[in-house]
């Protein structure tokens, strides 16, 4: 009679029993999908009609001690007929559980079969749809490379299983995953430990920690170091194709009466660069994890407001200690002054902080300060610049912006172009005496990424006074850049800065800081005092995250991280004008261009340019904007470079293979 597992024994580190963590096979031989060749190996406990034996899953004869990968489990066909979805011997990527560093995939080569065992043995058989597997609870699943040859060859491929999309999300202790139709019986085997040296015939081991595809990505022709030349980039829209085939997030997720459970399937229209997008699954330090089990570095970063990246431990755990005591209360909190001074304590040349939710929030509560303190209502901004969502904000955006804005609103707004001293000096000298505030963005991502000079922000200084009005600092993006601000830091002190996203710790958060004679105005027994509140502002799990955030990154933080940028930008800039491109930013900050307007696919370039970049295990912003987060280094900042451009030279030429190369 034929046994099957002891199904308590794995993979699990009690005594008496197998701590390697990959499944045994119940047959009477070892066959693929068993996780071990025939050799040498522990002796497992089985369950037989006679009681509990054990059995040698390696067998006694064999060449290695080392186990060999186990070939593609349920959810793909069979790999000698070539016929998964990524091609011979696809398997999920090397993505470790929760709390537990990655092991990496073990490259041995296939043992040598007795004459008697020649013939090819089925797969394991397939479980009904959206049925996940066993195994202990909480741990999740996960499917090394696979070899290709009896020699030790490396893998052939070693990218995710294509599975179908629009799967069903289930949950597994609490954290939603996707379980495609395609998924069988998943218990799926942990990788071994790498062993030191050569296994497999010669096949180089692959670093501990990490799985074979996620090594540093190197082009073919490339050097990682500033210079390299002889790129030879090509282009694989496989990822692209994919998604704009497969039916959109509107079709896929409805609700009753079959209708989208989000208006055009997108919960922030700055998600919708296709009607069907990745979905991310987790992160960890600078790694994403989307659903198809691909590992990405991520330079979007949540829109720039995860300074240090996803799940930093003491951030965390700051935030579930003042999660665990309460999420919001109607009265004030200690989390709350212990934020207020560590940011006072940070920017000196301010006195007093009031908190909202959002930077939309904080730069709409600052103009509404500036009216206040000055009794006028025109407000000017830098032209296509981005400062909320509020109406005030959405004014000088352009034609898209405005629409819903009220036409008083829009009355009530100038916009001058950036840099541009003739104009600034035109709009004050025209509307000097009803001008509130100006706002200024020092470095506005869609202005261009082009940072305001010193003369333009002295200029604007000097305006202000000379007219009575505030100028406003809005650097809910730009405090990254310097550790009390780039304002100050260009030697321009405002009247009112506005912050956000990075001061939270990655949790909602907005704040407006100003000089007392200013800030006085939001003095709640004050007779002339402004309404100001909201339900969720100054609340304890953000402050208590934000404040740790803040705390962890000082000026050395600083610094370091904005010479990694300037690292990642002088890199960039030797190697892209030759693909007709170039890269602008400071700081932490970055972005790739055309180096012509207009050329290169115009509006489609940035588009073209995150596919590929997503393609090649980087996710930027919608818009190509990319940002640094504190635990990359050097070698990731080299990887970032490797990557990058090879998504920029593939955007550029298959913008050049187009006849219509306009926007």
């Amino acid at each position: 009679m034929k046994s099957r597992p002891y199904q308590d024994c794995w993979p699990t580190r009690r005594r008496g029993k197998p701590a390697c963590g990959v499944r045994p096979y119940s047959g009477r031989r070892d066959t693929p999908g068993a996780g071990y060749p025939v050799g040498r190996g522990p002796a497992w406990p089985v369950r037989t009609a006679r009681g509990i034996r054990r059995r040698r899953p390696y067998g006694r004869g064999g060449r290695s001690a080392v186990p060999w990968e186990p070939w593609p489990l349920s959810g793909c066909r069979s790999r000698d007929r070539g016929e998964s979805g990524g091609g011979p011997g696809v398997a999920r990527g090397n993505v470790a559980p929760a709390g537990r560093a990655a092991r990496p995939a073990v490259r041995a080569r296939p043992p040598r079969r007795s004459r008697g065992s020649q013939r090819r043995l089925p797969p394991p058989r397939p479980s009904p749809r959206g049925v996940t597997g066993g195994g202990r609870a909480g741990r999740e699943r996960h499917a090394p490379c696979v070899p290709t040859g009896r020699t030790g060859a490396p893998p052939e491929s070693c990218h995710p299983i294509r599975e179908p999309l629009g799967c069903r999300l289930l949950t597994k202790n609490g954290v939603a995953h996707a379980a495609p139709a395609c998924h069988g019986r998943d218990r799926r085997p942990r990788p071994q430990r790498a062993h030191r040296g050569r296994v497999g015939g010669g096949a180089p081991t692959p670093r501990p920690g990490r799985c074979p595809r996620l090594q540093s990505y190197r082009p073919s022709g490339t050097s990682h170091r500033p210079g390299g030349v002889g790129m030879k980039a090509t282009p694989s829209a496989h990822v692209r194709s994919r998604y704009e085939r497969a039916p959109s997030f509107a079709e896929t997720f409805t609700g009753p009466g079959r209708r989208s459970l989000l208006p055009g399937g997108f919960g922030r229209s700055t998600f919708a660069i296709a009607p069907r997008v990745p979905m991310v699954m987790k992160g960890s330090g600078h790694w994403i994890f989307d659903e198809d089990g691909r590992r990405l570095i991520d330079l979007n970063n949540n829109f720039t407001a995860l300074i240090h990246g996803h799940a930093h431990p003491e951030v965390t755990e700051a935030a579930r200690q003042a999660l665990a005591d309460g999420a919001s209360f109607g009265l004030p909190t200690a989390h709350e002054l212990a934020h207020a001074s560590t940011m006072l304590d940070r920017i000196r040349y301010m006195d007093q902080i009031r908190y909202c939710n959002s930077g939309s929030e904080a730069v709409m509560l600052a103009v509404r300060v500036a009216r206040a303190v000055t009794g006028r209502d025109q407000v000017v901004f830098v032209r296509s610049a981005y400062h909320g969502t509020s109406d005030v904000a959405l004014a000088p955006g352009g034609e898209r912006s405005r629409r819903g804005v009220p036409e008083g609103v829009l009355r009530d707004t100038h916009d001058v172009g950036m840099n541009d001293l003739v104009g600034l000096r035109d709009v004050f000298a025209g509307h000097g005496r009803n001008i509130s505030s100006l706002v200024l963005d020092p470095m506005p991502n869609r202005v261009g990424l082009v940072a305001a000079t010193t003369e333009f922000l002295t200029e604007a200084r000097r305006l202000c006074d000379e007219a009575g009005a505030l100028l406003v600092a809005d650097e809910v993006i730009a405090l990254r850049q310097a550790y009390a601000g780039a304002v100050c830091a260009a030697g321009v002190v405002p009247d009112l800065l506005t912050v956000g996203k990075i001061i939270g710790g990655g949790l909602p958060i907005g704040a407006v800081l100003g000089r007392e004679e200013t800030m006085s105005r939001l003095d709640p027994f004050s007779p002339t005092g402004l309404e100001h509140g909201g339900t969720f502002s100054g609340n304890p799990v953000s402050m208590a995250a934000g404040a740790v955030g803040m705390r962890l990154f000082p000026r050395s933080e600083v610094d370091r991280l904005n010479g990694l940028g300037d690292l990642v930008r002088s890199s960039l800039a030797e190697r892209l004008p030759v693909h007709g491109c170039e890269v602008r930013g400071s700081g932490s900050l970055l972005r790739v261009f055309p180096s012509e307007p207009g050329a290169l696919g115009g509006k489609t370039f940035h588009t073209t340019l995150w596919w590929e970049a997503y393609e090649r295990g980087l996710l930027l912003t919608q818009n190509g904007l990319a940002c640094l987060s504190t635990p990359m280094d050097e070698d990731v900042a080299h990887d970032i470079v490797d990557r990058l451009a090879d998504a920029v030279a593939v955007t550029a030429r298959s913008a050049a293979d187009r006849p219509d190369r306009t926007g």
